[in-house]
């Protein structure tokens, strides 16, 4: 899936607003460890504070569950040269942009 994009330049010159772009788009699994209900990755390292978000993310994910580590999303994205923009990313089009 390619990533959302919305460019402030775009929008004010022709109306374009959040529009799908990049190239060379990857996702794939990294080796930083997801915390299990134990608060534990398995090596006996505690996570603390954020021991609650992280094990129901492990455990509810829906797309992944019981998988131990998180993943990258990456993508190149070529900016148009001297136009002094602002542009934002995002993997879905946000139903609200303020």
């Amino acid at each position: 899936m390619k990533p959302c994009i919305w460019s402030k330049r775009k929008f004010e010159t022709d109306g374009t607003g959040w529009f799908r772009g990049g190239d060379d788009i990857t996702y794939v699994q990294n080796e930083i460890p997801r915390y299990t209900e134990s608060g534990s990755t398995g090596d006996g390292v505690g996570v603390g504070a954020n021991m609650h978000n992280n094990a129901f993310l492990y455990n509810n994910n829906g797309a992944g569950e019981g998988i131990e580590t998180y993943f990258t999303f990456s993508f190149k994205y070529e900016f148009e040269p001297n136009k002094n923009d602002e542009v934002w990313f995002a993997h879905a089009i946000p139903s609200t942009f303020t």
